[in-house]
């Protein structure tokens, strides 16, 4: 699901699992994410591309502990994939197994 020129909200925690945005989008490119990690640990964000059978991992970042990233998205950070194709947020503690929190908006 695109979501055309609207922002999109991220807020979440966790004591240890993964999290995933809860849509997906098309046309990333020249989008912008700002997300902001927790003061409990350094995070690490995924776009990942929702093929149809496999869904790949196309660019991380890491945000350390109480800091923030934003990040323009480039078509190079897309790994080769389709520019229209479906994209996903995943969130993680870095080192995995940690407790997090992340927030912020794509748009």
């Amino acid at each position: 699901m695109g979501l055309g020129q609207g922002a999109y909200t991220v807020n979440g925690s966790s004591n240890s699992a993964t999290l995933y945005s809860n849509y997906y989008f098309k046309d990333v490119v020249g989008r912008t994410f700002n997300f902001n990690a927790g003061s409990s640990n350094r995070i690490t964000v995924d776009l990942v591309h929702k093929g149809l059978i496999i869904q790949s991992v196309v660019s991380t970042w890491t945000i350390d502990a109480g800091s923030s990233k934003t990040v323009k998205i480039k078509e190079s950070d897309l790994d080769g994939k389709a520019t229209d194709a479906n994209y996903y947020f995943r969130f993680n503690s870095n080192p995995l197994g940690n407790r997090y929190s992340i927030s912020g908006t794509f748009k």
